[in-house]
């Protein structure tokens, strides 16, 4: 008796393509395709979206980053490079890692801190800037926070926290505009993330998580005199303070 194997039988009578030849072509079709496994759940997607992406040691080469960023990222341990301004009952301190502005109860009081630009400053509409930074907010009664990139003078794209509610909030040729957030993220840690992607599209992340989309703003090409503000300003006689940890802020060069 004839033993038949399977994959090599042919697919039918009009072709003569072995089963398992088309299995072998089936499956570098799949190989080549640069859609294959992107779908939510997926390996691809799941490689992109993991909190840690593990490579074996030393396998990530300069050639792999890009070179083509204009990143600032202030350390908070030293005051160059930093301008900072307050009125008679605010403060700003500085810790290890970290940085706090505050005002006591007294109504109308000012802290701000500027990370100002020395040569290239950001441009919102040509080079794509983006801005991340971790901070905290007391359960403020009485303040109005800014942490945000660009200004001095110039567009501007970040957070707003007015007494217990987030904005997201942005300068543009249409003036100030906010979106609001709630009360949710007042009072602990989060992560924040701002990507400017074209002189018309924001996105606004918290934790991660897109939380608003702009596809209207109108930003210019003019150059910022300024890549980090942070404010503080006390509108009613209350005791407020914000503290802001890690912040980096980055940009195409070219």
């Amino acid at each position: 008796m004839t033993e038949v194997v399977w994959g090599n039988l042919a697919k039918g009578v009009e072709d003569k393509t072995k089963i398992s030849e088309e299995i072998d072509n089936d499956i570098k079709t799949h190989n080549e395709d640069p859609s294959a496994h992107k779908q939510s759940g997926e390996a691809i997607d799941t490689h992109r979206i993991a909190e840690i992406l593990d490579h074996l040691d030393a396998s990530v080469t300069p050639a792999k980053i890009a070179d083509d960023k204009q990143i600032v990222r202030p350390s908070w341990e030293s005051w160059d490079m930093l301008t900072v301004s307050t009125d008679p009952a605010a403060d700003v301190n500085m810790q290890m890692g970290a940085i706090e502005l505050s005002h006591s109860a007294v109504d109308g009081q000012t802290a701000e801190v500027m990370v100002e630009k020395q040569f290239d400053g950001p441009r919102f509409a040509t080079n794509h800037p983006h801005f991340e930074t971790i901070f905290y907010t007391a359960e403020n009664y009485g303040s109005t926070v800014d942490i945000v990139m660009g200004g001095g003078p110039g567009d501007v794209a970040g957070w707003r926290v007015i007494n217990q509610t987030l904005y997201a909030f942005w300068y543009d040729g249409g003036g100030e505009h906010t979106y609001g957030l709630g009360s949710v993220y007042v009072g602990s840690k989060h992560y924040y993330r701002v990507d400017v992607l074209s002189s018309s599209e924001i996105k606004f992340y918290v934790d991660g998580e897109l939380v608003h989309h702009v596809t209207n703003a109108q930003f210019s090409s003019s150059e910022c005199g300024c890549f980090i503000y942070l404010s503080i300003t006390s509108t009613a006689a209350e005791v407020g303070s914000v503290r802001v940890f890690t912040t980096r802020f980055w940009q195409d060069y070219l």
